[in-house]
């Protein structure tokens, strides 16, 4: 913001009222402060208005800020990747972003000149990665994107950035590249080292390592217990000829959840492979049930 010239009154994430306070004013005042209470219908407005465009038009029609930071959502199931999951707006655009916060500038505004210059149209960091895999396949797009994404990290360094690099790496069958990418997001204390783990070991199975694949899983595990992890590592141990430890991990899985389906059907045939015939037809039975659940 200092860099862009951007002052006046910003919409803010209430924590960082104080801090903008502290470090601002007058150059720059918040929008709201953290420290102080709001009248119940104006913190409500202001808890829909990352989500529902109409809620933040209103407040910048009655309030006059011209530039919005935030935060990123703590768990988003966004996975239409033409929304942005942090600002739903599209009146507004996304210029700058880093581990911690997101800028956005109001459209048709006094910084149109900034946003010409510095907005990022392809790359949405707030949203579930996975949901671009299908776009990824467009060359023209996925070009695009990274260019985008290496420009946050030569201007930011970001963990997030890195980690974003990698998993596109990955999905283009770039593997190499992306533990490359990976392994600097290692060094980041903030980052997120479950995904960037099991990111790494999706990376080292397609390269044919499966020992490093499975130190990846097992310090993802670490830090969470997961089944599509345990699963994963059931799929190694296949590979590896090795029945009674994929039958393990498989089971541990189902018992994290057991709605798990994906995970039934390979320890129903590695059982069987093993001589289990008891818990083989005891696991039918418990598919069977699940399915016609689901179904």
């Amino acid at each position: 913001m200092d860099r862009g010239n951007i002052t006046g009154k910003i919409f803010n994430k209430p924590e960082w009222g104080q801090y903008v306070v502290w470090r601002d004013f007058p150059k720059r005042t918040v929008f709201v402060d953290g420290r102080f209470g709001l009248p119940l219908d104006l913190l409500q407005k202001m808890r829909v208005a990352g989500r529902v465009p109409s809620a933040l038009d209103d407040l910048h029609e009655k309030y006059g800020f011209e530039s919005v930071l935030l935060g990123y959502p703590e768990d988003t199931a966004e996975t239409n990747y033409t929304v942005d999951a942090v600002l739903r707006n599209p009146g507004w655009a996304l210029v700058y972003w880093d581990d911690v916060s997101l800028l956005y500038l109001k459209k048709g505004g006094i910084y149109d000149s900034l946003i010409k210059r510095d907005e990022y149209k392809y790359i949405k960091p707030g949203n579930r990665i996975d949901a671009i895999a299908e776009e990824l396949k467009n060359e023209g797009f996925r070009n695009k994107l990274v260019s985008e994404i290496k420009r946050n990290i030569h201007e930011t360094g970001s963990a997030r950035a890195y980690g974003l690099l990698g998993f596109v790496y990955n999905e283009t069958g770039l593997y190499r590249e992306a533990l490359g990418s990976f392994s600097t997001v290692l060094s980041h204390p903030d980052a997120n080292l479950f995904d960037v783990y099991n990111w790494m070991a999706f990376s080292y199975v397609n390269l044919g390592d499966f020992d490093h694949a499975l130190e990846c899983y097992g310090k993802a595990l670490d830090i969470q217990k997961d089944e599509y992890t345990y699963y994963h590592i059931g799929l190694i141990y296949l590979e590896k000829g090795d029945g009674k430890k994929a039958a393990k991990h498989f089971s541990r899985a189902l018992e994290l959840n057991s709605d798990f389906i994906e995970a039934y059907q390979p320890l129903l045939d590695t059982y069987r492979k093993l001589g289990m015939e008891r818990e083989a037809r005891t696991l039918s039975m418990q598919y069977e049930k699940r399915a016609r659940t689901r179904n």
